[in-house]
């Protein structure tokens, strides 16, 4: 009796409204007849078309539409239309969608309801290409130069530019080595930039083949012409003037012929000139200034003549000077230093004064220097030994001092050595027979025995004071022991050997010593086997004497006669044991014949034993 809602057949829906009530919903019947009227409203709906990707979402600026807004409800409508339903839509940013008819959800037509109805419409993104191709001024295609895909199958609405080098380059290079040049974009080609469009989009670019000619200023080619288009070139002999266009693109370098030239400050020419545009060059006795360059393009050295010079560490000049830049060179008595070169490009040599010296090998100047580099020269009493340079270039000639011997044909000393390189000299008793040189520079003289029926006697002599003395120690074979001496020395001792005697000729000590040898059953007894002799001289030792040897074992001469004095010791004598003196005073002749005895008996004491040996 009261619904809320009433539906039509037409499908209209009406919603009681209760304040609208007429009449008492509850009473007693009367006589009169009683109404109650329900007024009831007329219900509305909304129906929204959707519209989406094929994977549900929003379109880019595609929002969704109402076909029907708050219309009464059982109201036809029908989204089945080119607006609510079109085939393809174009976003903004170029995007193309295609509807996909079956993946359509909702009733496209029907009535309106009260509760909302929504129809939605499902597109796909539509894809494309985009082509760059290439031709020549003709329409042709390049040979080995293929159309490129700037796109392929890309999203609609993408962004392409083709203005690239890889896609629209300068120049394109044939396999056989024609060059082709950019010229335009071709009147029917789609634009260089844009956005993917569904299908195919055509960008086509135009080429032209060109050459480029190098020509003198009578169009002579000067140069092989290159394929292209290609910048000017130095070529040798002209310099650059222009470039030329002609109007199928090909490029013409124009040169003119130029020429190099060599002068001095005053503009004299001081070398040949040469074609074309050259380099600076060295050229003897001058030096580069500067480069000029004329109007017409021609190059001009310009060169100041220079000088060497040579001086020493003050600048003091030491040799003539040189035109013209000049190596060092050798200058007696000085040695290179440096070189300067001054702001005008002049050269100095600078050099120091060099010495020569001539020393010993302990260092000490045996001969006064030279200046400068000298040789080494001969240096009485020296023989050269070694050079040296210092850090300075200073000369040093090291000398090692030599000496002469004086030896007889056995080898043996029979004089005191001399310093230094001596002539032979008479030697009593000998005669000179030659002289030699050794390795090391020292000088001997050898000499033969000379043998008479007259004894030796020697000439007394008076001794000199102590400068002149001098003392030598021997064995009995006339080896040397010990060299030389100055003044008197006392007779010492040497391992080996057992001393004999001493010899004074002149002022000559000679200090006899023998080796000692094993004693055998057949040696000459000591001392001690000689009866009735002791080994103790009878007579006390001299005081004062301790440097000096003592009387009994001296064998002296003096310039007024010649004296032996022994001891109690027994001595050997041309070979023979003798006993000792008793004191008594022989004659003359015996002192003589001692004398010659005792210089002679170490020679026969040595060949007694050599004789008892064997």
């Amino acid at each position: 009796m009261k619904p809320e809602t009433i539906t039509t057949e037409s499908g209209k829906v009406y919603k009681l409204v209760p304040a609208q009530t007429v009449g008492k919903e509850t009473g007693k019947v009367t006589v009169e007849p009683t109404e109650v009227t329900y007024k009831y409203e007329l219900q509305k709906g909304d129906v929204t078309v959707n519209y989406t990707d094929t994977e549900g979402n929003a379109i880019e600026g595609k929002t969704s539409v109402k076909a029907e807004t708050q219309s009464p409800t059982g109201k036809e409508y029908n989204t089945n239309t080119p607006d609510l339903k079109p085939e393809t839509i174009t976003t903004e940013s170029g995007k193309v969608y295609k509807l996909v008819p079956a993946q359509t959800v909702g009733k496209e037509t029907g009535k309106v309801t009260v509760e909302p109805t929504e129809v939605t419409y499902k597109y796909e993104l539509q894809k494309g290409d985009v082509t760059v191709n290439y031709t020549d001024t003709e329409g042709n295609a390049i040979e080995g130069k293929p159309s490129v895909k700037a796109e392929t199958q890309s999203p609609t609405g993408k962004e392409y530019n083709t203005n690239t080098p890889d896609l629209k380059p300068e120049t394109i290079t044939t396999a056989n080595g024609d060059v082709y040049e950019f010229v335009k974009k071709s009147e029917t080609s789609a634009p260089e930039i844009g956005k993917v469009n569904k299908g195919v989009t055509t960008v086509e670019y135009v080429y032209r083949k060109v050459v480029t000619t190098y020509v003198d200023e009578k169009g002579k080619e000067i140069n092989p012409s290159d394929k292209g288009t290609k910048d000017k070139k130095d070529i040798p002999e002209y310099i650059y003037k222009e470039t030329k266009k002609d109007e199928k693109g090909n490029t013409t370098h124009v040169y003119r012929q130029v020429v190099t030239s060599y002068v001095n400050e005053e503009g004299k020419e001081i070398n040949p000139s040469d074609k074309g545009t050259k380099d600076k060059k060295d050229i003897p006795e001058y030096i580069y200034k500067e480069t000029k360059k004329d109007e017409k393009g021609n190059t001009t050295h310009v060169y100041r003549q220079v000088i060497t010079s040579y001086v020493n560490e003050e600048g003091k000049e030491i040799n003539p000077s040189d035109k013209g830049t000049k190596d060092k060179k050798d200058i007696p008595e000085y040695i290179y230093k440096e070189t300067k070169k001054d702001e005008k490009g002049n050269t100095t040599h600078v050099y120091r004064q060099v010495v020569t010296s001539y020393v010993n090998e302990e260092g000490k100047e045996i001969n006064p220097s030279d200046k400068g580099t000298k040789d080494k020269k001969d240096i009485p009493e020296y023989i050269y030994k070694e050079t040296k340079k210092d850090e300075k270039g200073n000369t040093t000639h090291v000398y090692r001092q030599v000496v002469t011997s004086y030896v007889n044909e056995e080898g043996k000393e029979i004089n005191p050595s001399d310093k230094g390189t001596k002539d032979k000299k008479d030697i009593p008793e000998y005669t000179f027979k030659e002289t030699k040189k050794d390795k090391d520079g020292n000088t001997i003289h050898v000499y033969t025995k000379k043998y008479s029926s007259t004894p030796y006697s020697p000439t007394p002599s008076t001794p000199s004071n102590e400068e002149s003395k001098s003392t030598v120690w021997k064995d009995t074979e006339g080896n040397v022991l010990k060299p030389q001496e100055d003044g008197t020395k006392d007779k010492g001792t040497f391992t080996g050997y057992e001393y004999v005697k001493t010899i004074l000729v002149g002022n000559v000590t000679t200090h006899i010593f023998r080796k000692v040898t094993t004693p055998s059953h057949d040696e000459t007894p000591s001392h001690s086997d000689v009866p009735g002799q002791s080994d103790k001289p009878n007579h006390p030792e001299m005081p004062g004497q301790s440097d000096i040897p003592t009387h009994s074992d001296v064998t002296a001469t003096s310039d007024k006669s010649t004296q032996i004095e022994t001891s109690n010791e027994s001595t050997f004598v041309d070979g023979k044991r003798e006993l000792p003196n008793t004191g008594t005073q022989s004659s003359t002749s015996s002192l003589l014949l001692g004398a010659l005895a005792a210089i002679t008996g170490l020679g026969l004491v040595s060949r007694r034993r050599k004789d008892d040996k064997e």
